[in-house]
């Protein structure tokens, strides 16, 4: 089977600093993977290069099978449903709640010409799923940090996609918010053979449907494989570079410290 998504020594640098430097992954269609690292370690980065809104400097890439092509960058886009607060914030302000989910459809950042009353109706039926209906009229930089990523996450889905790239989806939701998310996302797993990647930041709560874990430091993979595989209490300990015990939970992985404050006797020398 062809990989969906296949990463060749990819490396991206702005001026000196190199935000990735020689990835290499691959993902066949389907598959379910959570991306983990510390901040700055290029998870947000390696997303938005495959999501097809910031363009690597070294390496090579494939998408859907074929290598990746500029001028089809907007074919690619909307495969793919990409929910970045770090990207979109930046990017969306005055744009109303409607318009940006809208977006999805084209890969755009703006609605093209081509929205018919169809593409309407799911708009507002994927903002009702994520009760923010009530709000499609409103500029973006009007709601809160929840509503906010509820608007991306309505957006995702737009384009009915086969890649899902999820940068923190649940940031800034609520309890019943964040609920309701894993309840979504765990049907369309079960519905559909969409690949889908999240990246987190909390081992405990990894919903049962993601099968491989990619490891990211300082711009590099670290480890891969199957989560149970990566997710091991030798692994994080040199990972982190402080001693910790790995424990399986009934959703997801608990880290407890076995160095007290051992950990950090060089944070505090220095």
């Amino acid at each position: 089977m062809k990989s969906q998504i296949e990463l060749q020594h990819v490396s991206c640098k702005t001026g000196q600093k190199y935000l990735l430097y020689d990835v290499s992954w691959q993902v066949k269609p389907g598959e379910r993977w959570i991306v983990f690292g510390e901040n700055g370690s290029g998870k947000t980065t390696m997303l938005t290069v495959i999501a097809g809104y910031k363009k690597y400097t070294a390496g090579s890439m494939n998408l859907f099978g074929e290598a990746y092509q500029p001028d089809k960058v907007l074919e690619y886009r909307k495969k793919i449903g990409w929910v970045s607060k770090s990207f979109f914030n930046r990017i969306l302000r005055n744009e109303s709640v409607l318009n940006i989910v809208l977006s999805g459809k084209t890969g755009t950042l703006g609605i093209g010409a081509f929205i018919t009353n169809p593409d309407i109706i799911r708009a507002r039926n994927l903002l009702g799923v994520f009760h923010i209906g009530a709000k499609k009229d409103m500029p973006f930089y009007l709601l809160s940090k929840g509503e906010q990523q509820s608007v991306l996450l309505a957006r995702a889905f737009m384009g009915r996609p086969e890649i899902l790239l999820l940068d923190e989806a649940d940031s800034g939701l609520d309890y019943a918010a964040r609920i309701r998310l894993y309840e979504f996302l765990n049907a369309y797993a079960k519905e559909t053979n969409a690949t889908m990647i999240s990246v987190t930041h909390y081992p405990n709560e990894i919903p049962d449907f993601y099968e491989h874990c990619l490891l990211m430091k300082q711009g590099n993979v670290y480890r891969q494989g199957k989560i149970a595989d990566v997710f091991r209490s030798e692994i994080f300990t040199d990972f982190l570079q402080c001693p910790v015990e790995v424990q399986k939970r009934e959703h997801g992985y608990q880290f407890i410290s076995k160095g007290g404050n051992n950990c950090y006797a060089e944070l505090w020398r220095s």
